[in-house]
């Protein structure tokens, strides 16, 4: 099966620019995950401009069917559930900010993400396409899988690489 669930781990880099959501796309976690997006990722810039030591992502399992995703921001580590989902055959990644979990509101986040020759790509949903304001897990699926043709579903990629252990 190919895997390409290792969306989950840009997810977290690019959720404090991407689209959040108050309902999840799907509750429950059921697709195994993948050890090869396991351990730390580096941010990679943008051309010519330098790396940032801080600016890790560090992806652990938590169980057979999901992650925990430790993201460092200014005041304090982010941390995320996330877990491989599929929709069709589009497949992605959720993930929900634990930290906001107590608000029961914008906690949700969706992703898709490549893994080529040992560098991440995470691409978030697009707020323009797929709007935040839906606050029901049906009617969010229906308006993504409405849209999976749209170039413009996807945005914000970021890349991450791989540090050795």
């Amino acid at each position: 099966m190919k895997i390409i669930f290792h969306i989950f781990c840009l997810l977290a880099g690019l959720t404090l620019c991407g689209c959040i959501y108050d309902v999840p796309l799907v509750e429950k976690a059921t697709i195994p995950v993948d050890p090869a997006l396991t351990g730390m990722w580096q941010f990679i810039p943008e051309g010519g401009e330098e790396v940032d030591p801080d600016e890790k992502m560090q992806v652990l399992p938590f169980s057979a069917n999901e992650y925990v995703v430790i993201y460092p921001s200014e005041k304090d580590d982010m941390h995320f559930r996330a877990y491989p989902i599929q929709l069709d055959d589009l497949l992605l990644v959720q993930l929900e900010w634990l930290e906001a979990a107590s608000k029961m509101e914008d906690r949700y986040h969706v992703c898709r993400y490549t893994l080529d020759d040992g560098i991440l790509t995470v691409e978030t949903l697009n707020n323009s396409v797929v709007e935040s304001g839906i606050t029901d897990s049906k009617a969010l699926c229906e308006t993504l899988l409405a849209n999976r043709d749209n170039p413009d579903l996807f945005e914000d990629s970021g890349r991450y690489r791989k540090l050795k252990e």
